[in-house]
């Protein structure tokens, strides 16, 4: 019995010197874990707040920039309507292009002068110059005039690169003297020399003749504005016209024809705009084109064409002529001639 008394009074001693506060080894209950709030630090902050200023500084400069780009278009296409509202073809303008692509018809007893070599050179940029000014101020005369600035540019470019003689002549001395002492290497690089500028000038021949052919093109564009800048068509005879032609006789390998045109409208006559087609049997046909800038009253124009003419501005065997003239003060019905059964008449 002691003993038994004595363990219950241990054991229950032993109760209650454990302390209140001790948590239990296993928790009845499972707490919530909840994450702890990020620590914003004031450098992070200030980055955010810098770049939230960069954003709206961007889009800022991204307005301004289309706004710029969108004033700059509308001022431009405000220029260009006004530019083109502006544009005007005049009646000097047409007739200042008359004479540079149109030919000359000389009148009888009054021979031209022509400028030297030195005066074409320096009379080239002016009219290079002016004829600018007119691609960029006319309107429908705009094209030409920049086509012809083209040709002039080009044929610049054609005399820059044009063959020089001596070096033909040169080249071929060198190979020949080659060939009489017997060095082969003077054949050679003579006439390698001649057969390069040979080249050059069949190039050069042909670029001419392309020149001449885009002239002529730009010359048919422009006479189509003749009705536009010429007074109203008559009936009245103006002008009178003939034609003649002469065969080679002897000693002579060439035929020739003469056109002859008198103004008989018993006044003078302004920028006179004559277009020449020479017709034959099969069809084919060549239009000329001529410019008279003042022409007397009872005045005689002629001009005369040959086999020989480079390039050549007529047909074989010419059956028919058709001359059409437009003149400030008036214009004039299709004149035709035609040949006669015993042919054309000799020149007086």
């Amino acid at each position: 019995m002691t003993d038994k008394s004595n363990l219950d009074k241990n054991h229950s001693s032993s109760e209650r010197t454990e302390p209140d506060n001790v948590p239990p080894l296993l928790p009845t209950t499972r707490r919530s874990i909840s994450t702890p709030p990020p620590i914003i630090s004031k450098s992070t902050r200030s980055c955010s707040s810098g770049l939230g200023m960069n954003s709206s500084l961007l889009r800022r400069i991204l307005f301004t920039a289309g706004f710029c780009v969108v004033i700059t278009v509308v001022i431009a296409l405000g220029l260009a309507i006004w530019n083109q509202a502006t544009r005007e073809d005049k009646v000097d303008d047409f007739a200042f292009l008359c004479t540079v692509l149109l030919e000359d018809i000389p009148a009888v007893g009054n021979t031209p002068i022509k400028l030297s070599e030195a005066e074409v050179e320096a009379a080239i940029p002016l009219v290079g110059q002016k004829i600018k000014n007119l691609s960029s101020r006319c309107n429908k005369l705009a094209p030409i005039a920049q086509g012809w600035l083209d040709l002039l540019r080009r044929a610049e470019a054609t005399s820059r690169n044009a063959p020089q003689g001596s070096k033909i002549f040169f080249g071929l001395a060198e190979a020949i003297l080659g060939i009489c002492t017997g060095q082969r290497e003077l054949v050679g690089a003579g006439g390698q020399k001649a057969l390069q500028e040979t080249e050059r000038g069949w190039n050069t021949f042909n670029e001419v003749k392309n020149l001449f052919y885009r002239k002529h093109v730009l010359a048919i564009k422009l006479a189509g504005f003749a009705p536009q800048f010429s007074g109203s068509i008559t009936n009245l005879p103006i002008i009178s016209c003939s034609f003649a032609e002469h065969k080679p006789g002897l000693f002579e390998i060439q035929t020739k024809h003469f056109l002859a045109l008198v103004n008989t409208s018993g006044r003078d006559l302004h920028n006179c705009v004559i277009a020449v087609r020479f017709s034959n049997a099969k069809g084919e046909s060549y239009l000329n084109l001529y410019f008279a800038q003042a022409w007397k009253s009872g005045e005689k124009r002629v001009t005369q064409y040959s086999d020989f003419d480079f390039p050549k501005t007529t047909v074989d065997d010419i059956t028919r002529v058709d001359v059409n003239i437009w003149a400030t003060e008036t214009s004039t019905q299709l004149i035709t001639l035609t040949r006669p059964s015993d042919g054309w008449s000799e020149p007086k």
